[in-house]
């Protein structure tokens, strides 16, 4: 699960613009490399909650977009590739640890 804050805009019934800066959890999924039975699945990005922050109210059938699941996909694959290399130091300080 990972949490994002970010900007989003959207237009109101009347015509005009609205923006709120958002909290937005959501869930990821890794997706599938593909074998010789089954083809590939791209990662893909679950949006659990979108809570304002600050400015407008969202409306009650607003969805997310493109846009903002792009931001969370791209979120995610940060903090993996970050604890990736938390993980990879870890090892590296266990090995020099006998020195």
């Amino acid at each position: 699960m990972g949490y994002l804050k970010t900007s989003i805009m959207w237009h109101d019934s009347q015509g005009g613009e609205c923006e709120a800066y958002v909290g937005v959890r959501y869930t990821g999924h890794k997706g599938f490399r593909g074998d010789h039975i089954d083809p590939p699945e791209p990662a893909t990005i679950e949006i659990d909650e979108i809570k304002v922050i600050e400015g407008c109210p969202l409306p009650d059938d607003y969805e997310a977009t493109d846009e903002l699941i792009a931001e969370c996909l791209a979120d995610w694959a940060e903090e993996a590739a970050e604890a990736e290399e938390w993980r990879a130091q870890s090892r590296r300080d266990q090995l020099m640890g006998g020195f």
